[in-house]
């Protein structure tokens, strides 16, 4: 990561295979074909964050953010502090809970923390993480990945990355083999890697264009290119 990209959004995503669930803090994307949500748990939190200092003139009426903000264990369950992007929907019969993808194909949806993460100080995340993937065949057949992205990308880029970053035959550079973060520099994907790609994973389960089982923490250089 570059030394001035101090603020991190926390982002969660998921990609779909027949795709689906992205860092300010972003709940990040997977690829699947089932219809899935997320449940922020009760035991999660979050830090305050801190703001550089700024000079600036202020005029009469004119309001500034100083970025200094405490987020509470409610934060989890306040849609309100929370965008969605692409498939991503909130469930609002549950207490916030996100279904990623609905069952569509080729679709992803990020679930994005509104707030950002001051990297200088000690950061710390706590709380339990899994996965189940149902198939009458194959469960690793669901899908490429579903975990969290830490990423100093604004929203706006994040949506537009989703939306345009494709390649010439019509397939996304960001989601699928790419974690949901291809596009983003100097992010970080942490979580499940379904589905092991030979020309952009290590080796690792002895098998290529398979199946994989490893938990991965991948991260892009400054071009957004994903770091093998």
């Amino acid at each position: 990561m570059n030394n001035n990209d101090k603020y991190f959004k926390l982002t969660t995503s998921y990609l779909i295979k027949k795709i689906n669930f992205c860092s300010k803090l972003i709940l990040f994307i997977i690829i699947f074909t089932y219809t899935l949500s997320f449940h922020f748990l009760n035991d999660a939190f979050y830090k305050s964050v801190q703001a550089d200092t700024t000079i600036s003139q202020l005029v009469p009426d004119q309001s500034f953010d100083t970025g200094n903000h405490i987020y509470p264990l409610e934060a989890n369950q306040n849609s309100a502090l929370w965008t969605n992007i692409g498939s991503a929907e909130t469930v609002e019969t549950s207490t916030f809970s996100v279904n990623l993808v609905n069952n569509k194909s080729k679709s992803a949806g990020y679930a994005l923390f509104n707030g950002a993460i001051d990297m200088t100080q000690k950061v710390s995340f706590s709380g339990n993480f899994s996965l189940q993937a149902n198939s009458s065949t194959d469960p690793f057949a669901a899908g490429d990945s579903l975990g969290f992205i830490l990423t100093p990308k604004s929203t706006d880029f994040i949506a537009n990355n989703l939306k345009s970053n494709l390649a010439a035959d019509g397939t996304s550079n960001v989601v699928g083999k790419y974690l949901g973060i291809g596009g983003l520099s100097d992010s970080i994907f942490m979580g499940r890697d379904l589905y092991q790609n030979s020309d952009v994973d290590l080796d690792g389960s002895g098998t290529e264009n398979a199946a994989s089982n490893n938990v991965s923490i991948r991260q892009t250089n400054n071009l957004g290119e994903l770091i093998k």
